[in-house]
């Protein structure tokens, strides 16, 4: 059934498109009239920057712009040790490599994030919170996009001509994710094979198989690693739970971080839409989502026929890891089942 604006949802979108002209160097009319828009890098900034603060996970990874399509590598993988001594009457000094460039290359792909909001809904917030319009409309579009931002990073594994959401539930056709770049570019760091935790198992519980994933990242590059585990695997009354993170509401909708602490006091966090099975030992800021610089545009449109606001979003964004040593994943980690269990409890 077709529904009407209210003249004060009206008045509110007219606001929205004016905030939008006036932070984008644009006319109101030029909004109004249903054309698209670039937006100024300071707001789109301001966008990133406000995406990770509605996410306590995406406020620990690195959320930055890019000035190029095409990013070679993201910085130097540390090396060893520089600092030491030389004997000058033996010797010359030399310098040493700070790092190693590994020529992995990460290409932004277009991302389109194309949403509308229901006048009904519209209608409803202009008379019961007035004061806090805009902001409803800006918390929905930002929630949903930091949503799609984690879940393409966990599941992506291409970059599809058309995507297709049916299929690809979780995004997995939209960009390439964090745990593909490893697959593809440092795959003796992906555990394919089957382990087992708990009793009768290869490991006697997570704190174990932890302890034998980072001894796999070199010593020099173990610094402010967290363990990322599937809520499959985290049972908090063998782990000892120990603290839950604060969790903060957006649009209405909790996102929180769960947190625990193994034994030797690891943190271990199960982040929104992490992948069933698996375990991945790392620095949280060594995952990375980059923003063309100037690639973010915006096309609103009221739509009449359909009764909704739509707002048609579009940027060019890649996933990157900053350095392949500091990152261990287990792709395939289960619950051993206990041999009392598995023979009926006999």
């Amino acid at each position: 059934m077709r529904v009407l604006l209210n003249s004060t949802a009206e008045s509110g979108i007219s606001a929205f498109f004016k905030s939008q002209a006036e932070h984008n160097n644009v006319s109101f009319e030029f909004v109004a009239e249903g054309n698209a828009f670039s937006v100024i890098p300071s707001v789109e900034h301001r966008w990133i920057t406000g995406l990770q603060d509605a996410s306590p996970f995406l406020k620990r990874i690195t959320m930055s712009t890019c000035d190029e399509m095409i990013v070679n590598d993201l910085n130097y993988e540390a090396g060893g040790i520089v600092s030491g001594r030389t004997d000058t009457t033996k010797n010359d000094r030399k310098t040493k490599e700070m790092g190693t460039v590994k020529g992995v290359k990460y290409e932004c792909v277009v991302i389109d994030h194309d949403t509308h909001i229901k006048f009904s809904d519209l209608n409803r917030w202009s008379t019961t919170d007035r004061n806090k319009f805009l902001d409803r409309i800006n918390d929905r579009r930002r929630t949903s996009k930091m949503n799609d931002i984690v879940m393409i990073g966990w599941h992506g594994i291409k970059a599809a001509d058309e995507t297709d959401p049916t299929k690809n539930p979780l995004g997995e056709d939209v960009a390439i994710g964090w745990l593909q770049h490893v697959r593809t570019n440092k795959p003796t760091n992906v555990l394919k094979d089957a382990i087992t935790i708990g009793k009768n198992g290869d490991y006697a519980n997570l704190d174990a198989l932890v302890i034998g994933l980072k001894a796999q990242i070199p010593m020099y590059k173990r610094k402010d690693l967290v363990v990322l585990a599937s809520s499959d695997l985290v049972d908090a009354r063998s782990m000892g739970l120990a603290e839950t993170a604060d969790v903060s509401e957006t649009a209405g909708k909790k996102v929180g971080l769960a947190a625990t602490y193994l034994s030797n006091g690891d943190e271990v966090l199960t982040p929104d839409y992490f992948p069933e099975k698996t375990v991945i030992v790392t620095n949280l800021a060594n995952l990375h989502h980059l923003t063309k610089k100037g690639s973010t545009n915006i096309h609103p449109n009221v739509n009449s026929a359909r009764s909704q606001l739509e707002l048609f979003n579009q940027a060019l964004e890649t996933y990157a890891i900053g350095d392949y040593e500091q990152i261990i994943i287990a792709e395939n980690v289960t619950v051993a089942v206990p041999l009392d269990e598995a023979n009926g409890g006999e």
